[in-house]
């Protein structure tokens, strides 16, 4: 299938088709026009809020390509404008599908071996379990630079959490619909318009304690937490990360950025300070080996 480009002054947007597991997902890359000094693997949140969250993700990535950092953004496996259904969507799938993302860096610039990654909400999470993965592209690269906005790190709570939206129509509606097969309602649950299948909830539900995960394999960590008023107390999911493991304090940085809570609303402006501190957590955590080039 053909690409298409989008030319900038200081870099190229390039929107294609990566193939992963056999299936096409659709994909953005940005590529500077000048030496690239990094890379970005962005992995995606969690149904609706990805949409949700793109005019956040788009305006940072061109931010980012424009300081002269090449960015991948996938639409996993049965979600936007990918192959496949969500009622077909699994964790295994979408875990494939971002170690094939990384696949694509490293071939994109093999004399990089360095990655940074950003976590949105439960990507966060996806992002921690791919780097468990036994996979030859995990061997070849090193993750510099672990970044978060607002993260989940407790994929059962927030099944629980999606899950309530469907109670909360069956509640509200004066109608019991009745549309669905039982073939259907063996595979899935239907929550706010997406079918969510029964075995992405099975493998969610194991997903609640962070001693699951190796964190020795991530240089460092910035965890942005998005607040609507001012305020000095961190979410849980970031205190049960820095209490789960105290060896990586000391390279984890915590910044609270005041705004609206973006993956809860549709067209509402990019939250800028929260992208420049992005951009700027990115910038100055950047490799050695990175800087003269």
């Amino acid at each position: 299938m053909s690409t298409k480009h989008i030319q900038n002054s200081s870099y190229q947007r390039q929107a294609f088709y990566l193939v992963s597991q056999g299936k096409k997902l659709f994909a953005l890359f940005y590529q500077p026009n000048a030496n690239v000094l990094g890379q970005l693997l962005v992995f995606p949140p969690f149904a609706e809020e990805m949409n949700r969250s793109r005019r956040q993700i788009i305006d940072l990535a061109g931010q980012l390509a424009n300081s002269g950092y090449q960015v991948l953004i996938i639409d996993l496996f049965g979600t936007g404008d990918s192959e496949g259904d969500f009622s077909e969507a699994n964790w295994d799938i979408w875990q494939a599908n971002m170690l094939d993302g990384m696949k694509f860096l490293f071939e994109k610039t093999p004399s990089n071996s360095s990655l940074d990654i950003l976590g949105i909400r439960l990507g966060c999470l996806l992002a921690l379990d791919t780097l468990q993965s036994k996979n030859s592209i995990l061997d070849k690269i090193s993750i510099n630079h672990f970044l978060s906005w607002q993260p989940v790190f407790n994929a059962k709570n927030h099944s629980q959490q999606f899950l309530r939206l469907q109670l909360t129509k069956k509640l509200t509606s004066s109608t019991n619909n009745s549309s669905n097969n039982s073939q259907n309602k063996n595979t899935y649950t239907e929550v706010a318009g997406y079918c969510y299948p029964l075995q992405l909830q099975d493998q969610l539900k194991f997903k609640d304690k962070l001693s699951q995960y190796n964190l020795t394999k991530i240089n460092n960590f910035s965890l942005f937490q998005i607040s609507p008023s001012e305020t000095t107390t961190i979410s849980k999911d970031i205190e049960d990360l820095l209490f789960y493991d105290p060896t990586i304090r000391p390279c984890s940085e915590i910044k609270i950025i005041q705004g609206k809570k973006f993956w809860q609303f549709y067209d509402i402006k990019p939250n800028k300070e929260l992208i420049y501190q992005t951009v700027q957590a990115i910038l100055d955590k950047r490799p050695v080996e990175n800087n003269n080039e």
